[in-house]
């Protein structure tokens, strides 16, 4: 399975770490979903491979704490030669901003 979220968020990225903002719950959520045991936190992001977890982001040269004006960042050729080079049985997003959805 590949998590891809839009990008780091401000303070993940100072620290290095995926999902390592202050009240971010998304260890907590993968430790309670049965994805990984024991519990994680973003310290030990490394070890999410070992769960045949991995992690990216769409977005790998900017951190930001919104979605907002990410999409000019968004390397998605990039995420495509990642998901054709390990080919995961799962890829699953992670994001704020909401798909938005023409009505014609």
């Amino acid at each position: 399975m590949v998590i891809c979220g839009t990008a780091a968020g401000k303070t993940s990225g100072e620290r290095g770490h995926y999902y390592g903002g202050p009240g971010n719950d998304f260890w907590k959520f993968l430790f309670e979903s049965g994805l990984t045991t024991p519990s994680l936190g973003p310290e030990q992001d490394s070890r999410v491979t070992e769960f045949e977890i991995g992690l990216t982001d769409l977005a790998k040269l900017v951190a930001a704490s919104s979605d907002a004006g990410l999409r000019e960042h968004y390397d998605v050729m990039g995420f495509i030669r990642k998901v054709e080079q390990f080919k995961p049985g799962v890829v699953a997003f992670h994001g704020k901003e909401p798909r938005r959805r023409s009505h014609a």
